[in-house]
C-alpha cells in the first residue's frame, strides 16, 4: 500500500515533515498515532528519498529564479541558494 495518502492526510491535519540529513522528522510528534508511527517507519527510506529529491528540485528552482531576477551566473545563484541566501537584492 502507498504511504502517500497517509502523508497527505497528516499534512491536512497540520503535521509537518522535515528532512534533517538522513532523519525524517514529523511534528508535532506527540499527536502521531501508533499506526502513523509504524507506517512512517515502514516507509522511511521511500519518504527520505522523495523528500530529498523534492528539496533538490526546489533548490534548482530557487537558483533559476535568482539567476533570472538578479542576473547572476548560474554557479553564483546555486552557491547563494546553498548558503540560504535566496533574495535577489542581497549583496554578494
Amino acid at each position: 500500500m502507498s504511504i502517500w495518502p497517509r502523508v497527505r492526510r497528516l499534512e491536512r491535519e497540520g503535521f509537518r515533515f522535515l528532512l534533517d540529513g538522513d532523519r525524517l522528522r514529523v511534528g508535532p510528534a506527540s499527536r502521531l498515532t501508533q499506526g502513523d508511527r509504524q507506517e512512517l517507519q515502514a516507509h522511511r527510506e521511500e519518504l527520505v528519498q522523495a523528500f530529498r529529491e523534492d528539496a533538490q528540485f526546489l533548490a534548482q528552482e530557487r537558483a533559476g529564479i535568482l539567476e533570472f531576477e538578479a542576473g547572476l551566473p548560474r554557479e553564483e545563484a546555486e552557491r547563494r541558494v546553498a548558503e540560504g541566501r535566496t533574495h535577489a537584492q542581497e549583496q554578494p
